[in-house]
């Protein structure tokens, strides 16, 4: 099956299409055959955005997919959001390297739930890579929050889960993180 990776368009600040997330700093991305094996402590995904970036601020409103555990614990797209996650972001860049901060607020909603529930998920993210001398560096990211779900670690954890004693939908709390070296022989 052919799948679109990206495909966008930049017009004066703006980039509109398939991109990667706001969410995710990709330079913290450690050097390796395959990144998808690093991804499990970063936020980590593609999906249809609207980002305007002005120098060292970026906001976006993002693909607002949510991805529940009904009660028989298998996973649901939902895909009834009706506000798109919006996120923002901070990079800083200097002699010392990069470091980057972004936050953002997201929907959760299931028509699959005893009362179609809607709650709020939001999250922060503190991501960079650091030199180490002339040619290596310290890349990590810390991420935390409730509702990520699929902006962490491939969707290993869904954002919300149905509470099986009352049918309400419930966000999931998600506490992420990774740290890679790179050196230079």
């Amino acid at each position: 099956a052919q799948r679109l990776r990206r495909a966008y368009i930049d017009y004066k600040g703006w980039r509109i299409g398939q991109e990667w997330s706001t969410f995710q700093d990709l330079t913290v991305i450690p050097e390796s055959a395959s990144f998808l094996v690093l991804a499990e402590g970063m936020p980590f995904n593609r999906q249809a955005i609207v980002r305007y970036s002005s120098g060292p601020w970026q906001f976006a409103a993002e693909n607002g997919n949510t991805t529940v555990t009904d009660t028989a614990g298998s996973r649901v797209e939902a895909d009834t959001n009706i506000i798109p996650d919006l996120i923002a972001r901070y990079n800083m860049d200097g002699d010392y390297g990069h470091v980057s901060v972004s936050g953002i607020a997201r929907q959760l909603r299931s028509d699959n739930t005893a009362a179609n529930d809607e709650i709020y998920g939001f999250g922060l993210a503190l991501q960079g890579r650091l030199k180490v001398g002339d040619r290596n560096d310290l890349r990590f990211s810390l991420v935390g929050g409730e509702g990520l779900g699929r902006y962490v670690a491939l969707n290993s954890t869904n954002a919300a889960a149905v509470n099986p004693m009352n049918g309400a939908l419930e966000a999931i709390n998600l506490v992420g993180g990774l740290v890679a070296y790179r050196h230079f022989v």
